[in-house]
């Protein structure tokens, strides 16, 4: 648990949930939390006035790792699937 900041989910958008970052004693909003498209994955964003210790970074950083990264897994492949597959060479 953090232990100066708080995230609170916000308005989605592009159909995943936004998170404001707040402080935790005032309730002042000090960025968000948001998935962005080309990088496919969440990031941060900070507001130009907040100041951030190395602590909060990592709260932070933690939360956003603890948030599902929208990629699908993928099993690995049956080592045996191709096995009558004929290679190049005849064999």
């Amino acid at each position: 648990m953090a232990k100066y900041i708080i995230f609170e989910e916000s308005v989605p958008a592009y159909n995943r949930p936004t998170y404001q970052i707040l402080n935790k004693r005032s309730g002042d909003p000090l960025g968000n939390i948001f998935w962005y498209p080309p990088w496919r994955s969440y990031t941060a964003s900070f507001f130009s006035s907040s100041v951030w210790s190395q602590d909060c970074l990592q709260d932070v950083a933690a939360f956003i790792r603890s948030l599902p990264s929208g990629r699908r897994q993928v099993k690995p492949a049956d080592p045996t699937l191709f096995d009558d597959v004929q290679h190049a060479g005849g064999k």
